[in-house]
């Protein structure tokens, strides 16, 4: 008795384990790659108030195709700050994916700051 159990209880979980296995999910499943960039210059840029600045460009791919980017963000030359740009680009199946570039513009003048004097360290943590 005991082995007729045993053996109905193995065939029950392996006609489980089959009857699951049907073919309706086949095909829905698939590898996506979320594009590429291949940035044209440097990452950070400095520049002298007033010089003007060029975006050098960037291009993003996905697989070896080359696909749209997006650019967010503007430079002004005439004002000192720091800019970022963004770039995003969106693969056919809908995924994007962004990176940065940083400018800053700074004034030319900067020997006229003085920045002598003494400095000391803090601890900002549970000070005893």
């Amino acid at each position: 008795m005991k082995k007729l159990l045993k053996y109905s209880s193995i065939l029950f979980i392996v006609a489980i384990i089959f009857a699951g296995c049907e073919k309706e999910t086949e095909g829905i499943s698939k590898v996506t790659e979320f594009p590429e960039f291949d940035m044209t210059g440097d990452e950070y840029y400095f520049i002298e108030v007033g010089t003007g600045f060029t975006d050098p460009g960037i291009k993003a791919y996905e697989g070896g195709s080359e696909v749209t980017v997006q650019t967010a963000g503007t430079v002004d030359d005439n004002t000192p700050g720091v800019y970022t740009l963004t770039y995003t680009a969106t693969n056919s199946d809908g995924y994007s994916k962004s990176i940065s570039r940083t400018v800053i513009v700074y004034d030319g003048n900067i020997a006229a700051n003085d920045l002598s004097g003494n400095y000391y360290g803090g601890y900002y943590g549970d000070a005893n």
